[in-house]
């Protein structure tokens, strides 16, 4: 019995994996909307490396995974008899940087799009996504990294520096800078 409810649960899951949209993630608000949602995202990259600082090998770990919040919406306009805008509805991403020493966690830190809000227009941040956290260099107590941001569907991105503290009574304090339009 447990055996053929086992194999009806992993038929339904294969059968409900297909390449098309279904229908449920497309919604028409009125005659002249439509709203389309982004299935969930369940990939995760991870970027990982060897640190060598003052004779000492440290682990980073940079973790970039989607929420599946439906949370970022994006109204791509067009005129057109069928419809004016249609909102494309998707996900927002976040990354988590890991430091380790060993087995020793040195410091976890996570990066959202609110991260860098007060640097950002707030009437964009329901349409901004956050694309990428990539390491650059080690300086002075710090781990430095590259953020890059912007509004899907469109040319508008974003380039933010930030810092992590490796050390001292600042251990794990985000600092960031630079937010700019990239051209």
């Amino acid at each position: 019995m447990v055996r053929l409810l086992l194999l009806k649960l992993i038929i339904l899951v294969f059968a409900s994996c297909s390449n098309q949209e279904p229908e449920s993630y497309i919604q028409q608000v009125d005659n002249k909307q439509n709203v389309i949602y982004s299935e969930p995202n369940f990939d995760t990259t991870i970027q990982n490396m060897t640190l060598s600082m003052y004779n000492e090998d440290y682990q980073l770990e940079i973790k970039m995974y989607s929420l599946n919040d439906s949370l970022v919406k994006n109204p791509i306009y067009i005129n057109s008899e069928e419809y004016d805008t249609i909102t494309k509805v998707t996900h927002n991403n976040v990354a988590s940087i890991i430091l380790n020493k060993g087995s020793q966690e040195i410091f976890q830190k996570t990066v959202y799009k609110e991260t860098f809000e007060d640097s950002l227009d707030p009437e964009m941040m329901d349409n901004i996504h956050l694309y990428s956290v990539n390491y650059e260099a080690v300086r002075t107590n710090r781990l430095y990294f590259e953020a890059n941001l912007g509004v899907p569907e469109t040319e508008v991105t974003f380039e933010a520096q930030l810092a992590i503290f490796y050390q001292t009574d600042k251990l794990g304090r985000l600092d960031y800078w630079g937010v700019k339009p990239l051209e």
